[in-house]
């Protein structure tokens, strides 16, 4: 198994962070999400090209961004997050998939704008490695 992208572990960490009611630690996040998915060691492991995160760490940042943006979790202090309401009800929708046009129901931006940012965003990249200027 590969690196899921950041739209692939949007449901596993709203499942994860729904768990409870108190706030979870972002390290515990990404600990607990890997194990959930059975993500390697060594895929954990895998470094952006830049050296300074590693891959699994992005996109689970970035999944947790736009679940934040949509109002899912809440983010009550540095380095914790925790479900709002609105991300339980999600999460009693029995949902197989969370992805950018789901959330477009929740953002306060206009239709297409999130989903039009991503596709920027994802052109800029191959194979999950951005390119280099």
């Amino acid at each position: 198994m590969s690196v899921p992208s950041f739209q692939q572990l949007m449901l596993p960490a709203l499942q994860t962070i729904g768990q409870r009611y108190d706030e979870i630690s972002i390290a515990g996040l990404e600990e607990e999400v890997g194990k959930a998915l059975r993500i390697t060691a060594e895929e954990r492991q895998l470094r952006l090209p830049s050296g300074n995160q590693t891959l699994f760490a992005n996109r689970l940042n970035w999944a947790r961004s736009y679940l934040s943006k949509a109002g899912l979790i809440e983010l009550p202090r540095r380095g914790f997050c925790r479900a709002t309401d609105r991300g339980r009800k999600v999460l009693a929708e029995g949902l197989s998939e969370i992805d950018l046009g789901l959330l477009e129901r929740f953002r306060n931006l206009s239709p297409g704008e999130p989903r039009a940012r991503a596709a920027r965003r994802l052109k800029s990249t191959r194979c999950g490695r951005a390119r280099r200027s």
